[in-house]
């Protein structure tokens, strides 16, 4: 199951303050991405857009990006 939207590794995660890095390459270019996005809008509501589309991507393939969201949330 994936995570609701308000835990705080999401933030984590699409701001670079964790270590992730994907094994599937749809998710390395979402993330690179998103990182590129959120270096030039850190606004709360930037990065809150990049929580939402990381989020979305996982529920959406969440069987076939199983492995890259445990290393977000273990």
């Amino acid at each position: 199951m994936v995570p609701p939207v308000t835990d705080p590794r999401w933030r984590s995660a699409v701001t670079g303050a964790t270590a992730f890095q994907p094994k599937m390459l749809a998710t390395q270019i979402l993330m690179g991405r998103l990182r590129m996005t959120i270096q030039y809008d850190q606004s709360p509501t930037g990065v809150a857009r990049a929580i939402d589309e990381l989020r979305g991507f996982f529920v959406k393939n969440e069987a076939i990006a199983a492995s890259d969201l445990a290393q977000i949330f273990g």
